[in-house]
């Protein structure tokens, strides 16, 4: 009997559980919708090699997780157009509801804010914008009423900021504020639909405290010269300059301001603005690349649109999220300007996909992304790949270097292509003093400003190690070579150098160096030069071309991701060399020119000796040169191909019997004759390619019939 009574207790004791766990679950339905998870769809990331911006595959950094709509919250949900976050709690900006929806972090509702009690009267919002909280109080961007609403956070009235008074605003100002942030001091800044000037601030009581980050226009020479010539009449018909239009803006913890733009040729869509307004972001990406969302070249063709940011939003280390309404993208950026992560995507079916992107926010480690066409507010949670990102970062920061690489490791295992997680951990071993792996990882992220800082202090060690052994060898060297320029005069005189031998044809490029007008001369009358040292320094050229572009010093080189190939240098100089020659002698020919095809090949070869005597061992040298010395490379360059184009005039002039204002007249007919047979040569290939399209279809119809 008693054992009955204890299974009926303890029967009763389940149900009673079950009952609860069941209210618990319904509870937690109504204020969030659980993604089923689904199969890992996959990211890209933009990396610069081969002297391009290419788009690698990427696993996804974030996953949908949540859904929030009008069933989880209970309420209705009909246009979400703005989100702001603060460190437990959320706000809503329904616009076509006219409302602001006010949740804890789990989206649990608190209030709806459908309007406020001002002087007695109960007033309500018309189509609000934006939204911003602080510790005490709820700004309010009313849109369609053209004002600020400040609430206290008890609900109660504290001002309303309505058009503000001032000179340098025009007298037909519609002040329609869409977006709105509040800095420490109070000041409120409000991104004003058709205020082309810059972000207004503004203060409760009304006042206006001018602009801040007014984008500068810069308009086409072309068409300022165009519009000069036109009538009045003429001018009212086209665009005028105007500038482009903010879209939203976000606060960081030290009070800068974060805005982001439309789209617009040579303008920079996203800022980092101080209290003068100056945009100070630091675009110091790895590889150069812009900070523009989608690149052209990448994943989309060059012709597709730019990117389309509508908001931004930042966290505690600099890190900053930019929506791109375009592509319904999010693109993750470092506080250098790198790009870490893109997710999301737009009118697919797929979850985390949206209709139309409006307004982002950060929601602690959760990114919370409002769809104003499909009416819900998607949230994203980091998955391991992300987190091991952001974890090394703030390893890095916090001077937790041989931790921060094994997470970048970690990180390379799931991206092996993420070449910016080389460079990461190039700065940690650099950190540790650990230059010489330093450097190879900064060679395998292509990142020459690290690699030249670690070369820097790598060189600098060796120096001092080895100081006693560089001092005898350069010694050994100066004196070797006084040694040998004895010798060599000893072996001269001894030895005297027959004109027309080979010592004397292969030695001759060096006299018409500092003799050009003589040399020249003496090239085509007295028959010194030889088409076969010609065609040595063309292929001594090639090698110059070919070392210059893959052996160069890593830090300096305009290639530094190139290897040595010297196939691929052939048409750059044998192309341009024969485009060169034919037109020349097409020129001179009707200009009454003394010189031969073979003349002034000949010529044409010697011409480039300067290339090779001073670039060849530049480019060797450079191994041993810092970003910083580069300006020495930049120089002796400069001055290599100033020679040659004195050695040109002095080869045309001497070759062909020209005066010096003819031979200048000849050189710019011929390079005007250059680009007529390279427009010729590429029309008739496209013909060519167009007879031989032309020739199969009839093949191809011939053959069904």
């Amino acid at each position: 009997m008693r054992k009955k009574k204890w299974k009926r207790l303890l029967s009763l004791t389940a149900a009673v559980m079950a009952l609860l766990s069941t209210a618990g679950s319904a509870e937690e339905s109504v204020h969030e919708k659980r993604i089923e998870e689904e199969p890992m769809y996959h990211s890209f990331i933009y990396t610069y090699m081969d002297g391009g911006t290419w788009a690698v595959e990427a696993p996804a950094p974030y996953r949908p997780t949540e859904k929030v709509d009008s069933e989880t919250l209970g309420v209705e949900l009909n246009e979400p157009v703005d989100i702001f976050a603060g460190e437990d709690e959320t706000f809503i900006v329904d616009s076509a509801g006219n409302q602001v929806i006010h949740t804890d972090g789990e989206f649990r509702v608190l209030e709806v804010i459908k309007g406020f009690e001002n002087n007695g009267e109960s007033e309500s919002f018309k189509e609000p914008e934006g939204v911003y909280a602080t510790g005490e109080k709820i700004y309010i961007a009313d849109t369609g009423n053209h004002r600020i609403v400040v609430l206290n956070r008890d609900g109660s009235c504290s001002s309303v900021i309505t058009a503000p008074e001032s000179e340098v605003l025009a007298e037909d100002l519609v002040f329609a504020p869409q977006k709105v942030a509040v800095d420490a001091n109070g000041r409120v800044y409000a991104v004003v639909q058709g205020v082309y000037e810059g972000i207004m601030e503004l203060y409760e009581d009304g006042s206006f405290g001018g602009f801040v980050g007014s984008i500068p226009v810069d308009p086409d020479p072309l068409e300022v010269l165009w519009k000069s010539i036109m009538t009045q009449e003429q001018r009212n018909r086209l665009e005028n300059f105007i500038p482009v239009e903010y879209t939203n803006l976000a606060l960081d913890e030290d009070g800068f301001i974060y805005a982001v733009s439309l789209a617009s040729e040579d303008t920079n869509s996203i800022r980092r603005l101080n209290a003068a307004g100056d945009d100070i972001l630091s675009r110091n990406a790895l590889g150069g690349l812009p900070i523009n969302g989608i690149l052209p070249g990448g994943r989309t063709p060059d012709s597709a649109p730019s990117s389309s940011f509508v908001d931004i939003d930042v966290d505690d280390s600099g890190l900053y999220y930019a929506l791109d309404a375009e592509y319904g993208r999010v693109f993750g950026y470092d506080s250098k300007g790198n790009l870490l992560f893109v997710f999301g995507g737009k009118n697919t079916s797929q979850n985390g996909t949206f209709q139309n992107a409006a307004s982002i926010a950060l929601l602690g480690e959760k990114v919370c992304v409002a769809d104003s066409t499909g009416g819900n507010i998607t949230v994203f949670e980091r998955t391991e790949y992300a987190d091991q990102i952001l974890r090394g970062i703030e390893l890095y920061n916090n001077d937790r270097y041989e931790e921060s690489i094994e997470a970048w490791n970690e990180v390379l295992r799931y991206n092996s292509h993420f070449v910016l997680a080389y460079s990461k951990i190039g700065d940690a071993l650099y950190q540790l003093e650990d230059y010489n792996e330093a450097m190879e990882y900064y060679q395998m992220a292509v990142d020459q400003t690290g690699y030249s800082k670690a070369f820097t202090r790598w060189r600098e060690d060796a120096f001092s190690r080895n100081f006693a052994w560089i001092l005898a060898g350069l010694i050994g060297v100066i004196i070797a070579l006084f040694v040998a320029r004895y010798l060599y005069k000893r072996w001269r005189r001894k030895h005297p150098v027959k004109r027309g031998s080979i010592f004397d044809s292969l030695t001759y490029p060096l006299y018409i160096l500092f003799h050009p007008f003589d040399g020249f001369w003496d090239l085509k009358n007295e028959k010194r030069g030889r088409a076969w040292v010609s065609t040595l320094l063309i292929v001594l050229t090639i090698v110059t071309f070919a070392v210059e572009r893959g052996l160069s010093g890593f830090s300096i080189s305009s290639t530094p991701d190139a290897q040595l190939d010297i196939i691929y240098e052939l048409k750059f100089v044998l192309v341009p060399l024969a485009l060169f020659l034919v037109a020349n002698l097409s020129i001179t020919t009707l200009m009454d020119g003394k010189g031969t095809f073979r003349q002034l090949y000949i010529a044409s070869g010697y011409m480039l000796t300067p290339l090779i005597l001073i670039k060849l061992p530049v480019a060797l040298i450079s191994n041993l040169l810092t970003q910083a010395e580069g300006v020495y490379v930049t120089l002796l360059s400069t001055i290599s191909i100033l020679w040659v184009a004195m050695l040109v005039f002095a080869a045309l002039s001497c070759t062909h019997e020209y005066t010096a204002s003819k031979t200048v007249g000849t050189i710019a007919l011929t390079a005007v004759a250059m680009v007529i047979i390279c427009f010729i040569c590429v029309l008739f290939f496209s013909l060519f390619t167009e007879l031989v399209g032309f020739v199969y279809t009839i093949m191809e119809e011939l053959q069904y019939r």
